[in-house]
């Protein structure tokens, strides 16, 4: 039978070793900005459809390096192609499909390099309704809270800044 043996580092050489790989760990990154609720609500008569009844509508919520390429895209853009349109500004999407009457919340994380919360609703009569909304998000440690409202005529915002953490 043969035995195989284990080379052994000598510990004198481990030690440094040691030391090195723990050189090259990075801290995470930490953000300053606080995290943003957001609470996306959908009235009962929100987008009716050709009888008047109320349909479910998708909303969707943007984390924005830039306002500038979501200013400028008309909604089809957005709704199909909304990677390709935003490209490195959008830093983060969720989207949500309310039904009618409904309320649906999210908690967006904390990003430095997010400046702008953008809201898109696609609403079945697009061009009778005010389908995006833009809201800056504030410097510093300011907590910004958003109450999103989807209704016959478009989107609402009420939007809440608040005094942080330290």
């Amino acid at each position: 039978m043969m035995a195989f043996r284990t080379p052994r580092l000598p510990v004198w050489l481990a030690l440094p070793a040691c030391a090195l790989l723990g050189a090259c760990q990075s801290d995470p990154e930490i953000s300053h900005h606080a995290a943003i609720p957001v609470a996306v609500a959908a009235t009962p008569t929100v987008n009716p459809n050709p009888d008047g009844q109320p349909a479910p509508i998708v909303a969707r919520v943007y984390q924005l390096a830039s306002k500038d390429r979501f200013l400028v895209a008309d909604p089809m853009q957005l709704i199909l192609h909304d990677a390709q349109t935003l490209g490195e500004d959008n830093l983060g999407r969720d989207e949500l499909i309310l039904e009618p009457g409904t309320k649906r919340s999210l908690t967006l994380p904390g990003n430095d390099k997010v400046h702008f919360v953008g809201i898109v609703a696609a609403y079945r009569a697009i061009d009778r309704n005010d389908w995006r909304q833009l809201v800056a998000v504030p410097d510093g440690d300011q907590v910004l809270t958003l109450d999103v409202t989807l209704g016959t005529g478009g989107i609402r915002i009420e939007q809440a800044v608040a005094q942080g953490r330290k």
